[in-house]
């Protein structure tokens, strides 16, 4: 949990970095295709775990291929 946490943290900490500010007509395009974007990430999202496809054993068995 301690390094979800980090990994989140640090991940924000970066967007809001390198992230530039916007004009009131591109904000509002931009919540529209973030409203998009949010919509299809709860469907991906929610099918990975009614498949009980879950990132862990996608990176357990990408590290273990690694070292074959």
């Amino acid at each position: 949990m301690t390094i979800a946490n980090e990994a989140i943290g640090l991940f924000v900490k970066t967007w809001l970095k390198v992230t530039p500010a916007m004009s009131s007509i591109e904000d509002r395009a931009a919540s529209a295709k973030g409203q998009e974007r949010y919509a299809a990430f709860i469907d991906l999202l929610s099918r990975r775990i009614a498949e009980g496809r879950l990132l862990r054993g996608e990176v357990l068995s990408d590290v273990g291929a690694e070292r074959m």
